[in-house]
């Protein structure tokens, strides 16, 4: 026994050498441990750093979620903007703020001189709005971007350039159309691409999805009903079986894309109850719907 409380000694005596001298080797010459006394950094103090960036995006929070030490360089009494290409994640940054949040929007605003409105009377519109264009182009909803200009008080270099021309701030949507999109929301309808009985889903599809788990975060007690409907091609009984089917594979597409599939009901109602002349091949095109209703 006593022979192993040695052993076990020895060990520790050689653990603590070996630490220390890692210890050592690490900080002293690979810098790359880091013991500091010092309190941990805050989330402001993370976010907070415009003094070192000549461009930044925040939100209605004054958190900033984008920021350069790089501005959009504009030309004088012209529109022309730098592409927004030339800012690494910049557009996949303004994408995933507008993606989930329903109640945001971006304002991108053009600076201009005082001088320059002699020459366009629009030049500060003009230059935000080819902004506008760039971030619709790489996929962003134009519906989202409002556009303003800013009289503003700087200096062209001598070939015509000033490298700070635009500001971007995100900003919440008026409570009206806030309400406009949750009707939308808790009652729609939608005529989703099937190959058979599996859906395919769209673009309007995937957006939509977005925005109602937006919302059943903002509801938790919401739950969702989501009902199939066909024409009247077929047997009743089956063109029920193919709604409900339908109705599921929406439901599958929601819970994939994290919704809580406790709070997703599905039914079907076949062809009985059409909403469009059945006798015609628009009505019964029609008639072939899923309907997504929030309570």
């Amino acid at each position: 026994m006593l022979n192993y409380f040695k052993a076990f000694s020895v060990f520790l005596l050689w653990s603590a050498i070996a630490l220390s001298f890692h210890f050592f080797i690490s900080n002293k010459i690979f810098k790359i441990c880091n013991i500091s006394t010092n309190s941990p950094k805050t989330k402001s103090t993370l976010i907070n750093t415009k003094e070192n960036n000549l461009f930044w995006i925040t939100n209605f929070n004054s958190d900033t979620i984008f920021q350069s030490s790089k501005g959009f360089i504009i030309n004088k009494n012209t529109p022309l903007v730098t592409n927004i290409t030339a800012f690494s994640q910049l557009t996949d940054s303004i994408k995933f703020v507008l993606n989930n949040d329903y109640t945001t929007k971006l304002l991108v605003i053009g600076k201009y001189k005082e001088s320059e409105k002699k020459v366009n009377n629009k030049i500060g519109f003009e230059r935000a709005e080819l902004i506008k264009k760039e971030l619709i182009k790489n996929g962003i909803d134009s519906s989202k971007i409002e556009i303003s200009e800013k009289l503003h008080e700087y200096s062209y270099n001598q070939e015509g350039l000033y490298n700070n021309g635009i500001e971007m701030v995100f900003k919440e949507i008026n409570p009206q159309k806030i309400s406009t999109i949750e009707k939308e929301i808790i009652d729609t309808i939608f005529y989703p691409d099937f190959d058979k009985t599996t859906l395919l889903p769209d673009s309007n599809l995937y957006k939509y999805t977005l925005k109602l788990k937006q919302y059943l975060q903002k509801y938790p007690n919401k739950n969702i009903t989501i009902t199939g409907h066909t024409d009247n091609i077929g047997y009743y009984q089956n063109n029920l079986i193919i709604g409900l089917q339908k109705a599921n594979e929406v439901k599958k597409y929601f819970i994939i894309n994290g919704i809580d599939n406790a709070r997703i009901t599905t039914l079907s109602m076949g062809e009985s109850k059409p909403i469009a002349d059945k006798t015609t091949e628009e009505g019964r095109a029609r008639n072939k719907r899923i309907e997504i209703k929030i309570n």
